[in-house]
């Protein structure tokens, strides 16, 4: 749709009067698919072998629009799982409409984590380096969730606007205890040799997390 000087102008104030807010995101559920573990190292010391992780993961994400008149659309993007800063999963997130208002749009997608090291994690030691809100649980792992996300702005369903970008960053706190492929890993841990497994677990009850977006355009 063409839209002329004066209907920027219009448009743009608008916008000023009507302030509108930011998007909101949550991750609703993280449920591991599939995984494949193996141990490498020394085969006579478990204290010195590596665990290495390989798993599909579902997600689930909440996008939240507390805007009255503004629908956002979203294009497709990238998204990064990461562990202490380094990055060890992939999300392609598809393109979606959310409409004014909407309070429960969810997004399916999946999560390919390749080779990740779960040795600390296993042992404990992972946990220590956290803060003094987690510190006395050595069960939760601190997870980062970011990326940029490309959308627009529509108004009235039908005046699409500028596009813009957001980052988004998800704080995910995974109390890994209640993931039962855990369980298998650590016993894992007592074989003195290179052991291969794979199953498919079904659970959304481990997470917990924090989102927040930065607009830039």
């Amino acid at each position: 749709m063409i839209i002329t000087l004066g209907g920027v102008t219009l448009i743009s104030i608008f916008i000023v009067v009507n302030k509108p807010q930011k998007p909101k995101f949550s991750v609703e559920t993280l449920r591991v698919e599939s995984f494949d573990v193996i141990m490498i190292g020394n085969c006579s010391s478990n204290y010195n072998s590596t665990l290495l992780v390989s798993s599909v993961v579902s997600l689930i994400l909440n996008a939240q629009n507390p805007n009255k008149l503004i629908g956002i659309k979203y294009s497709p993007s990238r998204l990064h799982l990461c562990l202490e800063g380094i990055p060890v999963g992939v999300i392609r997130v598809p393109g979606f409409n959310q409409p004014a208002e909407s309070n429960n749009v969810n997004v399916a997608t999946r999560v390919l984590i390749h080779s990740l090291n779960v040795s600390r994690i296993v042992s404990g030691d992972l946990s220590k380096d956290t803060d003094d809100d987690y510190r006395n649980n050595n069960n939760i792992v601190r997870m980062q969730l970011s990326g940029d996300v490309p959308l627009r702005l529509q108004l009235f369903r039908i005046i699409t606007m500028i596009k813009i970008k957001v980052f988004l960053k998800c704080d995910i706190n995974v109390d890994y205890r209640e993931l039962t492929f855990m369980n298998e890993v650590h016993t894992i841990t007592s074989i003195s040799q290179n052991y291969n497994a794979s199953t498919s677990v079904d659970h959304s009850n481990s997470t917990f997390n924090n989102c927040d977006i930065a607009i830039y355009i």
